[in-house]
């Protein structure tokens, strides 16, 4: 008899690989498929007269990636890169091939963990800024899971900024 593996495979197919990225105040938890690389700090290129969160460019592998602040974009206290920490380099969604990548500075060594979809459940909303989609509790602890998506359009707009004042 032919045993049905079915479920089992089910099963596996809802564990999400995450990562848990520490920043000042909360730890973001994103997909791991999100992530193209967490890349060891380095000097940052700053560019006047964009917001507070925008940190610059970051270089990767030869490309010039816009680095932001999360807590800054946040509204929290300045923090200066972390030497320890890493930046993560993230796939960006919009599919603009002038943006492929967009980079956050975390405040420590991201950490893996997988998570299954039925262990998963929203905190709340009550305590959210505008650029978090939701607060999410994997087991006893919370983490923050941030709008990728506005993120991304707000360093659209920084950049188109940046482009403008260049051509003049």
């Amino acid at each position: 008899m032919v045993e049905n593996n079915t479920d089992h495979i089910a099963l596996q197919s809802e564990d999400i690989p995450c990562a848990l990225l520490p920043m000042v105040g909360s730890t973001l938890l994103l997909p791991k498929v999100t992530i193209a690389e967490m890349a060891l700090v380095s000097p940052v290129e700053d560019i006047d007269g964009t917001p507070i969160w925008f940190e610059g460019y970051f270089y990767w592998r030869d490309q010039k990636v816009p680095i932001i602040s999360y807590e800054r974009l946040n509204g929290k206290s300045r923090y200066p890169l972390n030497p320890l920490g890493r930046v993560a380099v993230l796939h960006t969604y919009s599919g603009d091939e002038n943006l492929p990548f967009v980079a956050f500075s975390t405040q420590g060594i991201p950490k893996d963990i997988t998570i299954n979809e039925g262990n998963i459940s929203q905190a709340g909303t009550a305590s959210l800024s505008y650029c978090e989609n939701l607060l999410a509790t994997v087991g006893l602890n919370a983490y923050v899971v941030p709008d990728l998506t506005f993120i991304e359009q707000e360093i659209q707009k920084v950049l188109e900024g940046i482009k403008s004042i260049s051509n003049k």
